[in-house]
């Protein structure tokens, strides 16, 4: 058993999920990718020859975020776009034409949600931000109509 997949086995035990494959390939996805939408996590798995349907993939994306393995972004009328739960603050940035959604947690981010909440009396526990906007390569070929 690879680290990957005892890690993989560690974390659905600690949520209270059963260990099983497709859970295990969902969550090996997001190994090497900060943000994938169901048809990206289907592609991955490379597709049919994986022998886990679309539809599984997406029962268990939904699982893993009603766990809080994953978080579920909904960007406008695109895709829902799934990321590994991390506590704490968490921003990211979404491209309103393309769909691209990128990661972007930095301290200064953090410091800046901790701030505003404490200038106003309250204690965080964990933040969640979507800033939405156009990426630098949409941003270039200005006309296009953006998605919303």
């Amino acid at each position: 058993m690879t680290q990957a997949n005892r890690d993989g086995v560690a974390l659905l035990v600690r949520h209270g999920l059963r260990v099983t494959r497709p859970r295990l390939e969902v969550l090996r996805a997001f190994d090497a990718h900060d943000t994938l939408t169901g048809e990206d996590v289907y592609r991955l798995l490379a597709g049919a020859a994986s022998g886990i349907s679309m539809a599984t993939i997406y029962r268990v994306l939904a699982e893993l975020a009603g766990a809080r393995i994953l978080d579920r972004h909904v960007l406008g009328r695109g895709p829902s776009v799934f990321a590994l739960h991390r506590s704490g603050h968490s921003v990211h940035l979404a491209c309103r034409r393309c769909g691209f959604v990128e990661a972007c947690d930095d301290e200064h981010a953090s410091a800046a949600l901790a701030m505003v909440a404490a200038s106003r009396g309250f204690v965080t526990a964990e933040a969640r931000v979507v800033v939405q906007g156009v990426c630098i390569a949409c941003a270039a070929s200005p006309d296009e109509d953006v998605v919303s």
